[in-house]
C-alpha cells in the first residue's frame, strides 16, 4: 500500500516521506539545498513547483475527487506541469515510482500515436 506523509511549518512544505508500497524503506525528502544532516534524504527548495505539488497533496487529502490544478502561463499549474515534464531530481527523490510510471505512460502514448 502507498502512503505518503507531508509535513509543513508555518505554511510551507518541510519534510515529505513517501513510500510506493513496493519497498521496505521509505524515500525522504527534506527542505533545503541537500539532505543536510539526513544523509540518505533528497531535498528540495521552495519553488513554484513544490509550491503546486504541496498544494495538490493537501487538496487530494481533503477533497479526492476534485484534487486538481488548473492554470495557464506563471500559474502553479504550469510550473508544476514544467517540472513532471524536465523530472527534476528533487521530484524523482521524493517520488521516484511515480515518476517512473508517468515515463513509461508518456512513452507508451508516444509509441501508440
Amino acid at each position: 500500500m502507498r502512503t505518503l506523509a507531508v509535513y509543513f511549518e508555518l505554511g510551507e512544505l518541510t519534510e515529505v516521506i513517501f513510500n510506493d508500497g513496493t519497498r521496505t524503506e521509505s524515500r525522504v525528502s527534506v527542505r533545503g539545498k541537500t539532505g543536510g544532516p539526513f544523509r540518505t534524504a533528497g531535498s528540495f527548495q521552495w519553488t513554484s513547483a513544490v509550491k503546486a505539488l504541496a498544494l495538490l497533496l493537501v487538496k487530494t487529502c481533503a477533497t479526492p475527487s476534485d484534487a486538481l490544478l488548473r492554470g495557464f502561463a506563471n500559474s502553479l499549474a504550469a510550473s508544476l506541469d514544467y517540472a513532471i515534464s524536465k523530472q527534476p531530481l528533487w521530484l524523482i527523490e521524493m517520488l521516484e515510482s511515480l515518476c517512473t510510471q508517468l515515463s513509461e505512460s508518456n512513452l507508451q502514448n508516444q509509441q501508440a500515436a
